[in-house]
């Protein structure tokens, strides 16, 4: 007898986001950053930024898995969006050994 088996649950990514101070925006990120998970950070991403134009904003990568190349992309186009609008660039906390290697030199 066999037992049923289940298909694998995709994985998923949380953003939390807080305001400790005017001005700073501090966003968790929990999970993969991942292509699957990519489209839907970005858009909450931009519209956190979009709303609150934030002068400083911390991404806390403490609690994100994995880290692949369309998380990358995402990071940079929130870096981006930062120098354009005269924000301090983003401050990246809690980088895993490897998301440090991933990241290395950009």
């Amino acid at each position: 007898m066999t037992s049923p088996t289940s298909p694998e649950e995709p994985e998923q990514l949380t953003v939390v986001d807080e305001e400790p101070q005017p001005g700073v925006l501090v966003v968790r990120l929990t999970g993969w950053l991942d292509l699957a998970t990519a489209p839907g950070a970005e858009a909450r991403l931009q519209e956190l930024l979009d709303t609150r134009q934030p002068q400083s904003i911390v991404l806390d990568l403490s609690r994100t898995e994995f880290l692949g190349s369309a998380g990358v992309a995402v990071l940079l186009r929130v870096r981006r969006w930062a120098l354009a609008q005269r924000s301090e660039p983003p401050c990246l906390v809690g980088l895993t050994a490897a998301a440090r290697r991933t990241l290395h030199g950009l």
